[in-house]
């Protein structure tokens, strides 16, 4: 892995072209500080803030946010349709 990784950053260096990383984990344990970092990174800007990106970024997490509320119950069990 570490092969892969030196070879990726001189050729990133050689040609010239911006190269981000991004692990799974990372994006799992902390969504938003990672997708913000990966849209900057995307715009080529140092802040996203007031800009649409931000705004994607946040519905975007508040729609994970809310897939992990626990289930709720309907009204009628009893009907399945």
């Amino acid at each position: 892995m570490k092969a892969w990784y030196a070879q990726i950053l001189k050729d990133a260096r050689l040609y010239k072209v911006p190269v981000l990383f991004l692990r799974y984990e990372d994006l799992t344990r902390q969504p938003k500080k990672q997708l913000e970092q990966t849209m900057r990174f995307l715009l080529n800007v140092e802040d996203i803030k007031g800009t649409n990106a931000e705004r994607r970024v946040n519905d975007i997490v508040l729609q994970e946010t809310q897939k992990t509320v626990s289930y709720r119950l309907k009204k009628d069990p009893t009907k399945c349709f």
